[in-house]
């Protein structure tokens, strides 16, 4: 039968021969998540990068908060024997991440190898930016931001990357946009179509570098804009350049101008030329100087028109004359209209207001989120900053007010000593966090308290049975162990390759000898 990666409860472990062999190939995870008010713990390893399972969530479904330690078992393929794996687990908070932490170890087959994981908060540990799911993402284009902020998608059409400051960019500048000349990121460079970016006076438009009213304050002759007009190129407004001949070009205009509005009323005037003014390049009515319409086309009026219309583009928007899916938040908007700039993301073709005492008026401001602003952790109300209530307050219609009473509610990062929030005052005497009774933690297992309001051994886990701490660390010895010890581990002494008593050294029995089981000893059969 296939041996199958399983998680499940851990149970104290009664006297046997070996205990850290009963289980076969196996990781035993002590997760401490006493900083934090999780419900529920996400599991995962990794060699590699590779993953030796799916990530498991347990208990499913939650039940309430966790105590301080939790410890589950994780069965493994003898096959990962020998690797070092990356035991990650992230604590949830009503299906939300709020916390994670991760260890190191080295498998070893038929082996059972402990594994003490601390959680902290996600935010304030997070390099990169956190995910829709509360996991802390490593930057990337798909997730992009450092610092612990909300991860942003980079539109893939415009970058390929995310800067070490946390923003989208493609290669090592900036996105590509059509302000830029460019319609695309290839391989880290800006360009429109195939083409590299538009230079001055051009804009990206179908893919192909036009000079157009929008791009050029000039004249244009062909796609080139022209800033400094001349008698042979005269012109403004992006306008097809005209060839004055023998007059001059004062301010855009030819000086001796034969062609005006009482010469040419339907048509458009190319320097002393009147033309019909219908045509892509030459477009205009009312003797005005005829434009170039890029690549859109020359209306019936004399007027250009885009490519992108509400017609041609009823479910996007339009951005220099082409047609965008409208759903980003470089380009927002929906029904042909002008695309949009959102600075806060764009949500339904729509763009979405940033977080403030307008548009959060019932809640408090978390990280650019309005949010409900009713809980210790995130209190306020009317869009301010969300304020995170200390030992002795409670969250009470947005506002943080002191209490008469000790709870979880009241003293979330403290123990309750009686009435009293313990916080900054929890001592070995008085240790505990998530507002339960202050306990006292006791030796031989453990001899402090530890910032998390855990008790332990040292800034450890407490010792396991048979060991005893000392200075802050584990040991095995004739005082904790009545079995042998192989190392700071007791066994119980009765097998062939762990064989003693009284907390001596475990004796691996040669050839034909086997462990006595009563006086613990390797005796010839």
């Amino acid at each position: 039968m296939t041996r199958r990666h399983l998680f499940i409860a851990t149970l104290a472990l009664a006297a046997c021969p070996d205990a850290t062999r009963l289980n076969g190939t196996a990781l035993l995870v002590t997760t401490d998540s006493a900083e934090l008010a999780v419900d529920q713990l996400r599991y995962e390893a990794l060699v590699d990068g590779r993953a030796l399972f799916e990530p498991a969530v347990r208990p499913e479904p939650p039940s309430g908060p966790l105590p301080a330690q939790t410890t589950v078992r994780i069965l493994l393929q003898d096959a990962w024997a020998g690797q070092t794996a990356d035991v990650r687990v992230t604590g949830l908070t009503g299906g939300v991440a709020s916390g994670q932490g991760s260890s190191r170890v080295t498998i070893e087959a038929g082996v059972e190898r402990p594994v003490f994981v601390a959680l902290t908060e996600l935010t304030a540990t997070c390099p990169g930016c956190v995910n829709t799911a509360g996991a802390c993402a490593v930057p990337g284009p798909g997730a992009c931001g450092i610092g612990g902020v909300a991860c942003v998608a980079c539109d893939a059409q415009q970058a390929d990357a995310c800067s070490a400051q946390g923003q989208c960019a493609c290669g090592d500048g900036p996105p590509c946009t059509l302000a830029l000349g460019a319609d695309r990121c290839d391989r880290g460079q800006c360009r429109c179509g195939s083409g590299p970016a538009c230079g001055a006076g051009q804009e990206c438009l179908q893919q192909v570098c036009q000079c157009t009213p929008t791009s050029c304050a000039g004249c244009c002759v062909g796609d080139q804009c022209v800033t400094a007009p001349s008698a042979m190129a005269c012109g403004t407004g992006g306008r097809a350049c005209l060839d004055c001949g023998t007059s001059a070009c004062n301010g855009g205009q030819c000086a001796m101008a034969t062609c005006n509005a009482t010469t040419c009323p339907t048509g458009c005037c190319a320097g002393a030329t009147c033309l019909p003014g219908r045509s892509q390049t030459a477009c205009g009515t009312s003797g005005q100087a005829c434009a170039s319409c890029g690549l859109g086309s020359c209306g019936d009026a004399g007027v250009c028109e885009g490519t992108c219309t509400p017609q041609t583009c009823p479910t996007g928007c339009c951005q220099g004359g082409v047609c965008l899916a409208g759903t980003s938040a470089s380009a927002c908007g929906t029904g042909g209209g002008a695309c949009s700039t959102c600075p806060t993301g764009c949500v339904n073709q729509q763009c979405t207001l940033p977080c403030s005492p307008a548009t959060c008026a019932s809640g408090c401001c978390q990280n650019g989120v309005c949010v409900a602003g009713t809980s210790s952790a995130a209190c306020g109300r009317q869009g301010t900053t969300c304020a995170a209530c200390g030992g002795g307050t409670a969250c009470v219609n947005g506002a943080c007010v002191a209490t008469t009473s000790c709870s979880a509610t009241t003293c979330a990062q403290g123990c309750c000593d009686g009435s009293t929030c313990v916080t900054t005052a929890r001592s070995i005497s008085r240790c505990g966090t998530n507002g339960q009774a202050c306990l006292a933690c006791t030796l031989p297992p453990t001899d402090t308290c530890r910032t998390t309001g855990a008790c332990g051994c040292g800034n450890n886990a407490p010792c396991a049975a048979g060991q005893r701490c000392v200075n802050g660390q584990c040991r095995c010895d004739a005082t904790s162990c009545s079995g042998c010890c192989s190392g700071t581990q007791c066994l119980a002494g009765t097998s062939d390759n762990a064989c003693g008593r009284d907390g001596g050294v475990c004796d691996n029995c040669k050839g034909m000898e086997r462990c006595n089981g009563t006086t613990r000893t390797c005796l010839r059969p």
